[in-house]
């Protein structure tokens, strides 16, 4: 049999246990957006590691909850967004915690049947999209709120890590409506949503450090944060930081 006869089979490629920590690695740095980071963890995360971090996830719930603080209209929200905060630093009990998801959904109730009862269909000549200028603003309401809300849900009805991907969307959305509902422009829109989403990275990498490389980029120390004097925000210094 002639030499030209034998057909050599190329192997595969295959990628190594440390090629993949290296690419995850950079990826969870070099992320724009939590959105990304924290599929990133569902996809490639150690579960049970997941669970270690779930008061750094319900810290960063509440630094993105906070974000629209502004838009709470009810003072049941705002104290779910403290007690969040207060639990993630082991100063308040889970009774609590849930005791402050009940207001803070019945909050969201009570705001969604005012909400039904001021938006109207009839179109609003005189806002750039032609819809209700208080029917937008409504919707940037009720986001932040369940924001709000979403930051005291107990382990048992979402994981951790659903948590702050929920809080994350909510607080997002409701920032795109406030803006929609002030007649701001599409270009400047989109800006302001990629600079909260950067914003939110930020501060994911704050509280959770590097899972991938958690020697070189360990978690946020809660316990040293113990020592903090007691005020309105837990996260609010780690957000401007952002």
């Amino acid at each position: 049999m002639s030499d030209d006869s034998v057909h050599t089979k190329e192997m595969p490629y295959t990628t190594t246990p440390n090629e993949v920590q290296t690419i995850t690695t950079e990826l969870w740095t070099s992320a724009p957006s939590a959105k990304i980071m924290l599929q990133l963890l569902s996809q490639t995360g150690d579960p049970h590691k997941l669970l270690s971090y779930e008061h750094h996830f319900r810290f960063f719930a509440a630094s993105c909850a906070r974000r629209t603080s502004h838009l709470l209209t009810d003072t049941r929200s705002r104290i779910a967004i403290q007690t969040a905060e207060l639990f993630a630093n082991n100063r308040a009990s889970g009774y609590a915690l849930h005791k402050a998801y009940v207001n803070a959904k019945a909050a969201i109730l009570e705001q969604a049947k005012n909400f039904n009862t001021f938006s109207s269909p009839s179109e609003d000549q005189s806002h750039p999209t032609g819809v209700n200028q208080e029917t937008l603003y409504g919707a940037a309401v009720l986001h932040a709120a369940a924001a709000a809300a979403t930051c005291c849900f107990a382990q048992q009805i979402h994981t951790p890590l659903a948590l702050a991907q929920a809080c994350a969307k909510y607080a997002t959305s409701a920032l795109y409506w406030e803006q929609v509902s002030l007649g701001a422009d599409k270009i400047l829109i989109s800006q302001l949503i990629d600079e909260e989403e950067h914003r939110q990275a930020h501060a994911l990498r704050i509280f959770i450090g590097n899972p991938f490389a958690p020697l070189r980029f360990p978690p946020m120390n809660l316990d040293s944060s113990n020592s903090m004097s007691q005020q309105e925000s837990c996260t609010q210094p780690f957000v401007n930081a952002a």
